[in-house]
């Protein structure tokens, strides 16, 4: 990737980031100073598959972006729907906190970039490009890395809610609602996702965003239902059913809303340090903001996965119903027999 036109390519591609090229060239130690007063901290979005522990990302920044002297790492891994695949993935992001930045051209421009004290304009993200090829998880390859600036030490928080979104569980009283209802969900939604790609919010991803991104807790089944309006439109109408709600500061925020407000606009995401907004397309074709609604659903609607049974099952199911029916006939027949014998000793006794 250290052609030119390859670099124009990028330039192009990436109009709303800045970008630094980590070439031999640009890691040459410069002259004036060796080290960079600045200290800053640095979050890698997604890990490669080629730096996914702590080693490696600590070789990627010393070694082969030349970045500086790393003092501490904390990675953090999360789940996200790969709609290529059709599957969750886990993805890997580092913040990397360091004692001194080497002085080269790249870390000249990466700094200008992302540190808020600098006078250049401030982006979300830096793209960062790489002589060598790197790859996603599951073997797709990698363009370049989305660095953005953070500040020492984080990454410690969201781990811990991390945890606590996995190990604890919300007590609820038994007349507590445990379940949500969307009465709308936009079928021309779009989000972003943390590696910054924005994919179309289809109905299939709701049950891993609660889960993952929203981390609200274990939802135990999603009902979706077609629903006609007044004015004819077909709209799609969402049950969620939990099995537990998390014990964190999103689930508590939100029970706390739908009780004393009744719903809630969920207008995205946050993953710690940016909020990942959810968009629509409105009348004319333009990408406005966009968001769905929770409400409380007071009415759960009972599960029904038991009486949904395949053709086997239901073959089963009715040679099972059938004995139980010969059964009762049989025992009918008896009842009947003796009932009739009862009478006869009867009569035969008023005889006599």
């Amino acid at each position: 990737m250290s052609s030119v036109s390859t670099e124009q390519t990028f330039a192009t591609n990436m109009q709303l980031r800045e970008v630094v090229y980590f070439t031999p060239q640009n890691l040459e130690i410069l002259s004036e100073t060796q080290h960079l007063s600045s200290h800053t901290s640095i979050q890698l979005v997604s890990l490669p598959r080629e730096y996914s522990d702590e080693d490696a990302v600590r070789r990627l920044f010393q070694d082969v972006l030349y970045i500086g002297e790393v003092s501490d790492i904390r990675i953090i891994e999360r789940k996200n729907y790969n709609q290529r695949l059709r599957t969750d993935v886990v993805t890997k992001t580092a913040f990397v906190d360091f004692v001194n930045w080497n002085n080269t051209s790249a870390t000249t421009m990466l700094d200008a970039f992302i540190n808020p004290s600098s006078q250049s304009k401030y982006t979300q993200s830096v793209t960062g490009v790489l002589e060598e090829d790197i790859h996603w998880e599951n073997g797709d390859p990698m363009t370049h890395l989305s660095l953005r600036e953070a500040k020492i030490g984080s990454g410690r928080t969201v781990t811990q809610e991390k945890t606590g979104s996995e190990s604890n569980t919300l007590e609820l009283e038994d007349s507590d609602w445990t379940s949500l209802y969307i009465p709308i969900l936009p079928s021309n939604m779009t989000i972003t996702h943390p590696d910054n790609t924005t994919n179309t919010f289809q109905p299939k991803y709701l049950k891993s965003f609660i889960e993952n991104d929203l981390k609200l807790g274990k939802v135990q089944r999603v009902d979706f239902i077609d629903r006609e309006l007044e004015d004819s439109q077909v709209v799609k109408s969402v049950f969620i059913h939990f099995e537990s709600w998390n014990n964190n500061s999103n689930s508590k925020f939100l029970r706390d809303k739908l009780n004393t407000v009744g719903q809630f606009k969920q207008k995205g995401y946050y993953d710690g340090r940016n909020m990942h907004k959810l968009s629509v397309l409105n009348e004319n074709g333009d990408k406005v903001p966009g968001y769905f609604v929770f409400k409380i659903n007071y009415k759960p609607i009972p599960d029904v996965s038991e009486t949904e049974l395949n053709m086997s099952q239901l073959v089963a199911a009715n040679k099972v119903l059938e004995e139980k029916m010969g059964e009762r006939d049989e025992l009918i027949a008896k009842l009947t027999a003796e009932l009739e014998q009862l009478r006869e000793t009867q009569n035969v006794t008023q005889t006599a």
